[in-house]
Parts: C-alpha cells; structure tokens; sequence
C-alpha cells in the first residue's frame, strides 16, 4: 500500500514473487512502479522493491523443527514465505545452555561441543530473534529467545498472538523498580483529606483469577427499604505520577489487551492492585 496516497493510483501495487527482493511482510520498502496492466476495475499496477526501508519483525514466532539439514523455525504467519534457518547453537535459550552445561550459547561457548536434540525443542513453539533477514535469496537466520510451550497447550495460543503481534508484556526494570517504590500502605499524610471506608465490609468485583484488584462495592439496606450501593474505583493518578516511568510506560501502552486467561496491561500490577488499599 502506497504510504502516503498516491493521487492517480487507487490500489495497491502488485508485487510479483520474483520481485519481492529481501522483503518481509510488513516491511516499510521503496518501490518503482513498472508498468500497468488491465484496463478499468481490473487495472493494476505492478512494481518492484528497490530497497527496504524499515523492518516489521525484530523477531518472528513459529514452530521449531529439527531437519537433516539444519533446523528451521516455520512461522505461524502465512504471509512470512521464509522459513527461519537456527544455526547449530542458536537453537540455545540462556536456560537450556544453562541446563546443558554451556557456558553461554555463542559460538565461542559451543566451539567443539555438540548440542544434542532436546526434547523441550522439538516440535515446540518458540520466539525467535532475527539476526540476519533474508538477503540474495538466503533465507533469514534467527536465535531462539522464548520456548512458549506445544501447540494446542492452555494459554499457548494467546502467548503467540502477543509476540506474532510484538505486543508489549515484558516491563523494564526501571519501571518494576518504581512501582515496587510506589506500592507501599497508604500513610496518615495521605489519607488526611481522604474519607476512610476501612470499616466497611468493601469486596473487589475482581476474581480469583483477574490481573488486577481495582474495582470495589459495598451495599446496604436502607431505612426506607431501599438500598444503598457504594462503588470504590482505584485512584490510579496517585501511585502514577505524570513524567515518571510508569506514566511513561503506560502512555507508550496506552491501553490493556484482554485475552480470555493473559493481559498485557499498561502499568505494572503491583500498582494497580495498591490503588484500592
């Protein structure tokens, strides 16, 4: 898609497969536009990448698999069309160079020492940073980073969205620090020109499972019959100053995604959960 509009073209330029270069899907690339076929609705124009200008996938998730010929990792995304080739050692998260012995996963750590095929590996999904992308026709070359478990296993699924995706789920330590800071008991300073509900039998509407507790009721009966209901939401704005690494961090968020059993939220639970104490 032409970024920005081009004023006399209506539709996408055509990429032949042969034309593609070094391109990955998703990648920002410079085009020249070679020649229009067709006529009226079925008019369109072809054209060739000249250059990448920007990559879409500092890493790519898939399935990883042992071969006669090296191992490989093939993408869950139909619209990648290279596999990624592991180099012998690249295969190694930190924690199974760990478990095997190895110093380290780099060449220097792995010179003269075979890596046998591990069970955690085969057949696995996994996260896989990108080294070298795919150039000359070679195919692209990646280090595992992340084992997220078989297919069809509880929760997988969602841990492939997230990366497939390169949604945010992994807070800086900065940040965990600040909020680490930030959630402690609420001081007398603080609750002076607050009213205090503490004596009140107050129950999160969160469940056993949420994220977070920020969301709080209490009801009542009334005199008359009727009823009372009181509605505590978190003050978020207190623990989550502006211009500090959490305000940061979320505003680089900028709103939660909700799966059916993960979140990826914008700010760090222990301040959420602080909020409401």
């Amino acid at each position: 898609m032409p970024d920005p509009p081009v004023e006399w073209l209506d539709r996408d330029v055509f990429i032949p497969r042969d034309a593609i270069e070094d391109a990955m899907h998703g990648d920002t690339v410079l085009v020249k536009m070679q020649r229009v076929a067709g006529a009226g609705e079925s008019q369109r124009t072809e054209g060739r990448i000249v250059r990448v200008l920007g990559r879409a996938h500092p890493s790519v998730v898939g399935l990883f698999r042992y071969g006669t010929r090296g191992n490989t990792v093939l993408p869950y995304d139909a619209r990648m069309q290279h596999e990624i080739e592991i180099p012998p050692g690249m295969e190694l998260t930190a924690g199974l160079a760990k478990k095997l012995g190895f110093s380290g996963a780099d060449e220097r750590s792995l010179k003269g020492r075979r890596v046998p095929r591990l069970e955690e590996l085969d057949g696995a999904v996994v996260n896989v940073e990108l080294v070298r992308y795919p150039k000359g026709g070679a195919a692209p070359t990646g280090r595992v980073i992340e084992i997220l478990g078989r297919p069809g296993e509880l929760g997988v699924d969602t841990e492939i969205i997230i990366r497939k995706h390169h949604l945010p789920h992994v807070f800086a330590a900065e940040v965990m620090k600040e909020a680490e800071q930030r959630a402690l008991p609420v001081s007398d300073a603080e609750r002076a020109d607050r009213e205090d509900f503490r004596r009140l039998p107050i129950v999160t509407i969160d469940g056993e499972t949420a994220r977070d507790f920020d969301d709080a009721v209490y009801v009542e009966r009334r005199a008359d019959g009727g009823w009372h209901l009181q509605v505590h939401i978190a003050d978020v704005a207190h623990y989550v100053r502006t211009l500090t690494e959490l305000d940061s961090e979320a505003r680089l968020r900028e709103r939660p995604y909700i799966f059916r059993i993960a979140r990826c939220p914008c700010c760090r639970r222990r301040s959420r959960t602080a909020c409401v104490r």
